[in-house]
C-alpha cells in the first residue's frame, strides 16, 4: 500500500471561475494516410492536440513543425495553421477545441505565450493525456447529466499539465513576426480570402509588380500567393463543413466560390474527396452546453 498526501500550495492558473473553458468539440483521427487540413484560422476558440502515434506535419503562422507520438500541440485562437499526415506513418491524433478560456497573465483564448514553441513533447505521460481525451469523447458519445462537468474538468486537467511544463522549454526562435512585405501580403490574404482576389489585385493593393509579389511570397512560404489563397479557402470550408450543417453551396459562397462546381473541384484536388464525403467521414463529437443539460435528465 502506498499513501501520498498532497503538500504543494494551491496555484490557480485560471483567472477566475468564469475563465474555465467551454469545449466546442473533440475529434479523433487515425488510420488515414491522406488526412489533411488546409490553412485555417479559428478566432473563436483555441485547441490542444495530442499525437498518439504516427507522424504529422503542421504549419503554424508559416513556420513548419513535425510532430510524432508523445507530442502535445498548442493552437492559440487566431493562429493560421495547416497539417497533413505522413503517408508512410499515418498519424493518430486527438484534438479538443474550446472557448472562453482566461488563464492568468494571458490573452483571452491564449493557452501559451507567443514566445514559446507550440510543440511540447511529454513522453510517457502521454498515456494520461490520451486517457483524458478518451474520457471527453466517451462522455459526449453517451451524454448524461454530468457530461459538461466531465468534459470541462478533463480539459482543465490537460491545461494544468501543459502549464506545468511550458517553463521547461526555450523560446521559439520562429515566434517573432517579421514585419516584412511578404508577411503583410499573407496576412492580407488571411483576412480577405472570401473576397474576389487575383494576383493583379494583390499587386495593386501593395503597389508592386505581380512578378515581384509572387516571388517574395513563394520565398517566404514555399507556394504562390494564389495557391495560398486557395488553400485558405479550402481550410475555412473544412471548418464550416465539420462545425455547421450549412448547405455546401452556402459554404462555397462564404469562402469565396460563387460557383459550386469550381469549389467542389478545388476541394477534391486538395483534400482528396468531395466536400460531402469529407463531411461524412470525420467524426466530431459536440459537448452539450450547460443550458441543455436538463434535457439529459
Amino acid at each position: 500500500m502506498r499513501k501520498v498526501y498532497m503538500e504543494s500550495p494551491k496555484n490557480e492558473i485560471f483567472e477566475h471561475t468564469n475563465g474555465l473553458p467551454n469545449i466546442s468539440f473533440i475529434s479523433h483521427v487515425e488510420g488515414n494516410p491522406h488526412w489533411t487540413i488546409a490553412p485555417v484560422k479559428h478566432n473563436e476558440w483555441c485547441e490542444i492536440l495530442y499525437i498518439n502515434k504516427g507522424r504529422a506535419y503542421y504549419t503554424i503562422d508559416t513556420k513548419h513543425y513535425t510532430v510524432s507520438k508523445g507530442d502535445i500541440l498548442i493552437l492559440n485562437a487566431g493562429v493560421v495553421h495547416s497539417a497533413y499526415s505522413d503517408r508512410n506513418d499515418p498519424v493518430e491524433r486527438w484534438s479538443c477545441a474550446f472557448r472562453e478560456l482566461q488563464l492568468k497573465n494571458r490573452r483571452f483564448n491564449q493557452i501559451i505565450p507567443d514566445n514559446l514553441s507550440p510543440v511540447i513533447p511529454i513522453g510517457p505521460s502521454g498515456n494520461y493525456i490520451s486517457g483524458c481525451f478518451q474520457l471527453i469523447m466517451d462522455a459526449c458519445i453517451s451524454p448524461s447529466k454530468n457530461t459538461h462537468n466531465i468534459c470541462q474538468y478533463s480539459i482543465c486537467t490537460i491545461l494544468s499539465f501543459v502549464d506545468d511544463r511550458i517553463g521547461d522549454f526555450l523560446e521559439d526562435k520562429h515566434s517573432e513576426k517579421a514585419g516584412n512585405l511578404a508577411r503583410d501580403i499573407i496576412y492580407y490574404i488571411d483576412n480577405h480570402y472570401f473576397e474576389s482576389i487575383t494576383l493583379e489585385s494583390l499587386a495593386r493593393e501593395f503597389f508592386i509588380s505581380s512578378d515581384y509579389l509572387s516571388h517574395i511570397v513563394k520565398l517566404e512560404i514555399g507556394i504562390s500567393p494564389i495557391n495560398y489563397l486557395i488553400n485558405r479557402r479550402i481550410g475555412e470550408s473544412q471548418h464550416l463543413l465539420l462545425s455547421t450543417m450549412l448547405p455546401i453551396s452556402i459554404i462555397a459562397e462564404m469562402v469565396g466560390y460563387p460557383n459550386l462546381n469550381h469549389f467542389s473541384s478545388a476541394f477534391k484536388k486538395r483534400i482528396g474527396v468531395p466536400p460531402g464525403q469529407f463531411r461524412q467521414q470525420f467524426h466530431i463529437a459536440s459537448i452539450p452546453s450547460t443550458d441543455k443539460r436538463k434535457d439529459l435528465l
